[in-house]
């Protein structure tokens, strides 16, 4: 993913020099950015399970079948654990609490702009026989079967900006001023939703940008820490790394709330604003300036599944 998006980025590099003073092409990277991925994320589905509405007596047996496909285009495989409950008591049999299962799914894959995800075998619970309930009350027990899903997943962002030298009469307009950049991203839970440069002047030749960026979760979920599956401690911290390139040199950047390639979200929170600042050297009147960003971090998410009752079978008197 990481060299496809490098190529994105020096095409539309490419078209910014070739095309800047033709109408319309020359705004592409200025004004109203917008975000833009293709897929439809990570879906898990009961494809087998009791149905909702119904009942189930003591020692009807059951079984519960997951698929799981993977819609998100990548140059890797997602590894990942699925782990099942029930709302009852453990005391009434049925599913034990937490039972998991570890997976690993292809990515998928675009062709001819159709999308196709990378899938694995369905995921059976229990691996080998049935589940039943027992000790039943006479008295009907509500019950819900729900599936939690882990996963570690990242997100490869990149943008262009153009920005010019001081005081520099014939710059095209889209590099003078402040930016707001389109990107080029993955479908991923979390998505840098904006990214905003303003420069101002240092000196003849050295340009110092404020650099505000955007992450923002696309759907309810749980961050977690990459690498952190087996861990119950809900950690929210996202691997981030943010770079611009001038020419062929990495230009180091200072950020806001960013500790040790790290920043934290507070619980429940949906979006983290993120403050940058570096100075660039200009060695031409205006440049196109890659900016650069990837996040790595861990999802859990809950899949609700079939709510069903619970009830001792009557006697035949």
């Amino acid at each position: 993913m990481r060299i496809k998006l490098i190529l994105t980025i020096l095409i539309l590099m490419s078209i910014l020099v070739s095309c800047s003073d033709i109408p319309g092409v020359s705004k592409i990277f200025s004004s109203d950015g917008s975000s833009s991925g293709s897929g439809r994320g990570f879906e898990v589905k009961f494809s087998q399970a009791p149905k909702s509405g119904t009942t189930l007596t003591q020692n009807d047996n059951f079984a519960i079948v997951i698929d799981v496909s993977n819609y998100i285009v990548s140059d890797k495989p997602v590894s990942g654990k699925l782990c099942l409950k029930d709302s009852s008591s453990d005391s009434y049999g049925g599913i034990k609490s937490n039972e998991c299962k570890y997976f690993n799914v292809p990515p998928g894959e675009e062709v001819n702009d159709k999308l196709f995800p990378g899938q694995i075998d369905p995921l059976r619970f229990p691996s080998q026989g049935f589940y039943s309930y027992t000790r039943l009350d006479e008295i009907s027990i509500d019950n819900e079967i729900t599936a939690d899903l882990y996963y570690d997943t990242q997100n490869e962002a990149g943008a262009v900006a153009c920005i010019a030298m001081p005081q520099i009469e014939n710059a095209p307009k889209n590099c003078i001023g402040s930016q707001r950049l389109s990107i080029q991203q993955q479908d991923s839970p979390l998505e840098v939703s904006s990214i905003n440069i303003e420069p101002s002047t240092i000196d003849q030749s050295t340009v110092r940008l404020k650099l505000e960026l955007t992450l923002s979760k696309k759907e309810k979920f749980t961050l977690l820490s990459p690498g952190n599956l087996d861990n119950s401690a809900l950690d929210e911290r996202v691997k981030i790394d943010i770079a611009l390139r001038s020419g062929t040199l990495t230009q180091p950047l200072s950020c806001q709330g960013v500790s040790q390639g790290f920043i934290e979200f507070r619980p429940n929170q949906n979006e983290k604003i993120i403050k940058c600042t570096a100075s660039i050297k200009l060695n031409q009147e205006f440049e196109n300036i890659p900016v650069i960003i990837n996040t790595v971090y861990g999802v859990k998410k809950t899949i609700q599944g079939p709510k069903f009752k619970l009830k001792k079978e009557e006697s035949v008197a």
